[in-house]
């Protein structure tokens, strides 16, 4: 755990950290899809 976050928050907001860099800073629209899940729920 670091920052005060569960294991699992900790995980998301990496995932979301890869996501944004994917998207905004290398522009890489497979590497960003692949953060993504398939389908919504």
């Amino acid at each position: 755990m670091s920052d005060g976050l569960s294991d699992p928050q900790a995980a998301l907001a990496a995932l979301w950290a890869e996501h944004v860099k994917d998207e905004f800073a290398t522009k890489d629209v497979e590497a960003t899809l692949a953060t993504m899940v398939p389908t919504r729920t």
